[in-house]
């Protein structure tokens, strides 16, 4: 657009380039008075637009707290001037990157959450080199990086780094905070079903509450989702051997009882940290070994003796199914 008003502005049928011939201006001299010529009415051209724009009044940020004039970022969206921080900006982008979608990822363009209209490139741009002046440390985020080497383009970003996605993926699928849901325990008892050994099938009983599951198994279901997404075969080599483990260390895990004090039914999900037998050297355990647990699982009735309660385990029938 500049060298267009330069061309023009000096044309030979130019009546107003008779300044310059009649002061004999130097060539680069009058480059530097068009330039500032150009930029004065281009910030006049700017002020007028900005004036019939509509400011959007927000002295808070999306988490409630008070604005910071440092982090503050004015953003001209849809004929509106929206104000946010940094911090919101950068939380906004990566959520929308990191969608995942039935345990993929399905990243998606970053959107204004006023009025739910996509970032346009301009908008992105400016957020980036706002963060780079006054907050570079929100730009160690790797995937910031990997999205601005795109060009902001979501499709290219999607392709170019579909490891990165499905790493974050997990994260999210696996993460402390995570509601848990139907799917959520599909996702194990589909585990149990495919990487557990033939012998010692753990088992889980249909009164096992979701969470305290969740909990027990997420460090498993992380090795899990490494394989799937990841086609990681040492993530499977750990996971069959963590998972032959916690079966032989725990082999009344989710079976049925009955407390004959509170006269109620509960599942005993007593089990041992992960770590407490991930570091013990793992031998091959030989089939004669396996033989008598793989007969405890098909006796009609094991009684387990506690010093303050009595536990009567149900048979197999009374187990829970697995579900996949």
């Amino acid at each position: 657009m500049f060298w267009r008003f330069y061309n023009n502005s000096h044309s030979l049928d130019n009546k107003k380039c008779q300044l310059f011939a009649k002061y004999k201006l130097p060539l680069d001299e009058q480059f530097f008075y068009a330039q500032r010529n150009y930029w004065i009415m281009m910030r006049f051209m700017r002020r007028v637009i900005l004036r019939k724009y509509i400011k959007y009044q927000a002295n808070e940020d999306l988490y409630g707290t008070p604005l910071q004039s440092k982090y503050t970022v004015e953003l001209i969206h849809n004929k509106c001037i929206y104000k946010f921080s940094i911090h919101d900006l950068m939380r906004i982008i990566v959520s929308a990157l990191t969608t995942c979608v039935h345990g993929y990822p399905s990243p998606k363009q970053p959107r204004n959450p006023y009025i739910n209209k996509e970032f346009n490139y301009c908008q992105l741009l400016s957020i980036y080199v706002f963060a780079q002046t006054y907050a570079p440390r929100l730009l160690y985020e790797p995937i910031i990086m990997a999205y601005y080497r795109a060009c902001f383009n979501i499709n290219a970003f999607t392709n170019v780094n579909r490891r990165l996605l499905s790493i974050k993926c997990i994260e999210a699928l696996v993460s402390k905070d995570l509601v848990v849901t139907t799917e959520t325990i599909y996702h194990i008892v589909e585990m149990l079903n495919n990487c557990c050994n033939v012998f010692v099938k753990i088992q889980i009983s249909k009164l096992a509450d979701k969470q305290v599951l969740y909990n027990i198994f997420r460090p498993y279901l992380h090795l899990y989702y490494e394989y799937r997404m990841l086609q990681s075969k040492h993530s499977l080599k750990i996971l069959k051997k963590a998972l032959l483990r916690f079966a032989l260390y725990n082999p009344m895990f989710g079976r049925d009882y009955y407390n004959f004090t509170e006269k109620k039914w509960h599942v005993d999900l007593r089990c041992m940290n992960i770590q407490d037998y991930l570091n013990v050297v793992f031998k091959e355990i030989s089939q004669s070994y396996l033989q008598p647990i793989k007969n405890m699982y098909y006796m009609p009735k094991v009684k387990y003796n506690n010093p303050k309660t009595e536990l009567v385990y149900m048979p197999r029938d009374a187990i829970y199914e697995p579900l996949l």
